[in-house]
């Protein structure tokens, strides 16, 4: 029964993520933003992860106290920064990847319009979408710029949607196809796993994540090399992450190490042991209150940890 539960929750998740993968950008300069419809068990921190943004900013950009959470099925306004909205499609660092932003065109739009309006190139326009002329055709989608993520921590670079353009020939047809040669490039490189907690994922936890203690834990023996051992007890909480489930790398949110440290984490209960690498300090939430620690959901199936809260043992070098 429980696992049909995880079915259908997973299913859930996996269709309401597949109808927000095309990102339409929104507002007007400077503000522009994209929708998020709020999908089960995510908060300010799941969604800062998805779009590479602070939660500290999503929240006063929608007017929202960050301490009182989100809503199922709420909409909200992820801002485009600088930090992850790039006008570019040059290569970008080994761990992150570019998802395309689009604009719906309208009545009367053009390419150099278009390309004013958002402080772009006609000519990155032109080259993103396949496009020989100005024209457009309305109410097509048209690429207008890049969402840059996380490799590792984004759902969106796990579907390995980077670098779709549109080739808009300005034949009248509603969706703009790529050319056969392309298409076929994208079909070569298959996505990873749903990044949901469902049965599909269970099943890489069982022949990948349960049989190892992390991808992490070299860098861990490397970090404890020659430097004194910093150890701490307590109760641990779980939140929800696209990571670890599949290449066992393994986060946690932390107050007691730098962002960057690897850490070991052991549950008291089950002796087993896992390695992960803070991401932050501990969100300041009501259901936080408490905790020293706040682990990923693929951490803590390593883990044997089947409660929200467990207790755990944590040590470092400082």
């Amino acid at each position: 029964m429980r696992k049909l539960l995880f079915l259908c929750i997973g299913l859930h998740s996996l269709i309401a993520l597949k109808a927000q993968e095309t990102l339409i950008i929104e507002g007007s300069k400077p503000s522009y933003y994209l929708n998020h419809k709020v999908l089960p068990k995510e908060n300010f921190y799941s969604i800062g992860r998805l779009y590479n943004i602070s939660p500290k900013e999503i929240a006063p950009f929608n007017n929202m106290d960050l301490a009182k959470g989100l809503s199922l099925n709420q909409s909200i306004h992820i801002p485009l920064t600088s930090n992850n909205f790039v006008l570019t499609s040059d290569p970008v660092a080994s761990g992150e990847t570019l998802v395309p932003v689009y604009h719906i065109v309208n009545t009367g739009d053009n390419v150099k319009k278009v390309a004013a309006q958002y402080d772009d190139a006609s000519e990155n326009i032109k080259k993103w979408n396949g496009l020989k002329s100005d024209a457009l055709i309305k109410g097509k989608k048209i690429i207008v710029g890049y969402l840059k993520v996380s490799k590792e921590l984004s759902a969106f670079a796990n579907k390995n949607i980077k670098k779709a353009p549109l080739n808009d020939s300005l034949k009248q047809s509603t969706v703009a196809l790529a050319p056969i040669k392309k298409t076929k490039t994208i079909i070569k490189t298959p996505p990873p796993p749903p990044p949901s907690k469902e049965p599909n994922v269970n099943t890489v936890i069982n022949t990948s994540s349960n049989t190892s203690e992390g991808f992490f834990k070299n860098l861990y023996q490397e970090q404890m090399k020659n430097r004194a051992e910093t150890m701490e007890n307590g109760p641990a909480g779980i939140f929800k992450s696209t990571s670890g489930w599949q290449d066992a790398k393994y986060y946690c949110f932390y107050n007691a190490a730098p962002q960057g440290t690897i850490v070991k984490i052991s549950n008291t209960k089950s002796g087993k042991a896992i390695y992960a690498k803070v991401l932050d300090l501990i969100p300041e939430i009501k259901q936080n209150t408490g905790l020293i620690l706040q682990l990923s959901n693929a951490a803590a199936e390593s883990l044997s940890v089947t409660d929200q809260k467990f207790d755990c043992a944590i040590s470092w070098s400082k």
